[in-house]
């Protein structure tokens, strides 16, 4: 499992945040986890990270809600 070591504070306009909230507990996983799964998505279809099979990313469900 890895370990995040760095906070990185960003702001959302309301509707952002209703959004994430949403995303977040349909997914059954904390706001920063779900802003994490769509960073590494959107990363991996651009080529920036490498492509994970989808029982990694479903390995990461057990992170706690904020």
């Amino acid at each position: 499992m890895e370990v995040y070591t760095e906070r990185f504070i960003f702001a959302l306009t309301p509707a952002e945040r209703t959004a994430l909230a949403a995303l977040a507990q349909r997914d059954g996983v904390s706001q920063a986890g779900a802003m994490r799964r769509l960073l590494r998505r959107e990363a991996r279809r651009h080529g920036l990270l490498p492509i994970a099979c989808a029982s990694q990313e479903e390995g990461q469900h057990n992170e706690s809600r904020t």
